[in-house]
């Protein structure tokens, strides 16, 4: 499989990966870090959602059941949620990419007009798909993940509980360890939106990037 980092005089971007969990522009940790390196390093920001073709598109099938992996409710509502970052991003003066194909082709195709100095996401992934799809992600390009699953952030919780590798099971200890004086009990603030002071990628230059991934 080729890198993503290919083609000739391109233009150094750092890549906010969005998922369709987290489409917003407030508490995003990988928009926040991606806006603020490319701001310190003089480097544009890209912001892009891939659809990956692991779930979505044609007659995707859950492995076990068989059933659609989206139905036509969920589909709606991700499609209004995605006009609406689409739209929030272009008040600010960016724009969306939007592609329904594998991740890491995604970024080869980007890599032929960007030099893509990191890729921000939120991760890591729980379950096997979007693991091993991080995994092909990270083959392409640097992948910054940044921790957004959870209510208390992994670096907040008791030594005791090893990053999370040595969670309680039940919610109860949890509760307990996190909240009763067996523990840090820290609760970060939502972040706020990027300054917006990186520059956003010049516009003949998404038409092309947009033209590559067959998107708009």
């Amino acid at each position: 499989m080729p890198k993503a980092h290919v083609g000739p005089k391109r233009l150094p971007v750092q890549l906010v990966l969005f998922k369709p969990t987290d489409l917003r522009l407030h508490d995003h940790a990988p928009l926040q870090a991606a806006h603020r390196q490319a701001a310190a390093s003089g480097e544009a920001v890209l912001h892009v959602l891939v659809l990956d073709s692991t779930w979505y598109g044609g007659a995707r099938r859950s492995r076990e059941a068989h059933l659609p992996r989206v139905g036509e409710l969920r589909a709606a509502f991700l499609l209004q949620s995605v006009a609406a970052l689409a739209e929030a991003l272009a008040t600010r003066g960016h724009t969306l990419l939007v592609a329904l194909a594998p991740t890491e082709d995604v970024l080869v195709e980007l890599g032929w007009l960007f030099a893509i100095r990191a890729v921000h996401a939120h991760g890591p992934e729980v379950c096997s798909e979007e693991q091993a799809v991080e995994r092909r992600v990270a083959s392409q390009c640097r992948l910054v993940l940044h921790w957004g699953w959870t209510l208390t952030h992994l670096d907040d919780l008791p030594a005791w509980m090893a990053g999370g590798a040595s969670t309680p099971e039940r919610f109860k200890p949890f509760l307990d360890a996190v909240q009763r004086g067996k523990g840090p009990a820290v609760f970060r603030a939502p972040l706020p939106e990027p300054d917006w002071t990186a520059a956003a990628v010049p516009a003949e230059l998404l038409a092309h990037a947009a033209a590559r991934l067959r998107c708009g």
